[in-house]
């Protein structure tokens, strides 16, 4: 029977101090002592630690021996402070993109593409879990909720899910990562796209030439420079050297936003003549400042309002009417692997970042295929019969 036990709550934690007469232990067999100490305490976070030893004294040393041994079990509890809360997916959505995809200056265009993927697929399923909770049913299930997604869709919102868990566990929200998401197969099919062929690129140039001067500039920049939307409407005249026919890519703008292009990097492009014509028939009088392209009324374009001309283009060249002008930018990668350019050329060319990306175009068109084909009816060449 104990002699002694105060059961004492302070701070938050829960303690017991027994001082009880020796009764002999397996643990301590062979020595003898008048008291048995035995000291336990809880803290915060609900973890318990014990501390057991015989002790040889008055009653009175016996509890002040018990109580050093309780300052020594608070005193780790101390070093271990309670873990932190672990938020939910949804509560923990606004930190993510504060703290890691704003505060690492990501591009505005990846982070409304991470926004849009927690917004339409990720919240809605697994905002209501704790980030902890997360585990491999969870996202099993997430897979076949999401079944009507492309496997490239599915995998790129596996990967936002991925990269909060790891911000997470990073900043201390989480002990461990102990399971890896698995992406789904991604069969290698070749991406189809569409690009006007030589006829019909002609006919757009010279349908551009009746609709307006910048309308020419456009659709020729695009066409036979390969600039993208976002970086058609940020080009600015200092970019442009008339005299030296170069083009340097420096920015792209998106909502507003002014950035680096694509791919972190600006490139140098010659111009072709006809380009370069066309610029010169735009270009301010004097030394021009500012954005290079401008909508009818006079104003700078946006990345939105640059789509503005393709309908009116093509509609007067009698083509499919098209809102786009990302297809100008497949024409220009088309027709250089068409006329024989190397890969290598065509990538560094358009700013690609991934020689992967340049092989979608080198296909040939209908037109070229056939023309190969016709090789098989001429003569066989000298030498070649033996």
């Amino acid at each position: 029977m104990a002699v002694a036990v105060r059961v004492v709550a302070e701070k938050g934690s829960v303690m017991a101090i027994k001082v009880r007469k020796w009764k002999g232990s397996n643990k301590w067999k062979g020595k003898r002592f008048v008291w048995e100490l035995d000291v336990s305490a809880r803290g915060p976070d609900g973890r318990w630690d014990r501390k057991r030893k015989g002790f040889n004294g008055s009653k009175a040393d016996a509890k002040v021996e018990a109580n050093q041994m309780l300052a020594e079990i608070l005193a780790v509890n101390e070093d271990h402070p309670p873990e932190k809360e672990v938020p939910t997916l949804s509560a923990f959505e606004s930190r993510f993109i504060r703290e890691h995809l704003e505060a690492n200056r990501l591009k505005p265009t990846t982070i409304d593409t991470y926004k849009y993927r927690l917004r339409i697929h990720l919240i809605p399923r697994l905002g209501h879990l704790r980030l902890d909770h997360i585990d491999r049913a969870a996202v099993q299930t997430l897979k076949s909720e999401l079944k009507g997604l492309g496997p490239n869709a599915l995998n790129h919102t596996l990967g936002v899910l991925s990269k909060v868990l790891v911000f997470a566990w990073d900043i201390g929200l989480l002990q461990s990562l102990p399971w890896r998401l698995k992406n789904v197969k991604v069969k290698a099919v070749a991406p189809k796209f569409e690009y006007y062929d030589f006829d019909e690129y002609a006919v757009l140039t010279a349908a551009a030439e009746t609709t307006g001067d910048h309308d020419l500039a456009l659709v020729l920049l695009a066409g036979e420079a390969g600039l993208r939307r976002g970086e058609l409407a940020a080009l600015e005249w200092s970019d442009v050297n008339l005299v030296h026919t170069v083009l340097t890519v420096n920015r792209t703008v998106y909502k507003g936003q002014v950035t680096p292009p694509k791919g972190g990097r600006s490139r140098k492009l010659s111009m072709t003549k006809r380009l370069v014509a066309a610029l010169k028939a735009i270009r301010p009088e004097g030394k021009p400042s500012g954005r290079v392209l401008l909508r009818q009324g006079g104003s700078t374009h946006t990345e939105t309002s640059i789509n503005e001309a393709m309908p009116r283009i093509t509609k007067a060249a009698g083509l499919k009417v098209r809102r786009g002008v990302h297809i100008l930018r497949h024409t220009f990668c088309s027709h250089l692997a068409m006329r024989g350019a190397a890969a290598i050329q065509i990538m560094e060319l358009a700013g690609h970042t991934d020689l992967k990306t340049t092989q979608r175009y080198m296909h040939l068109s209908p037109k070229m295929k056939d023309s190969a084909i016709r090789l098989l009816e001429q003569p066989v060449p000298e030498g070649a019969a033996a």
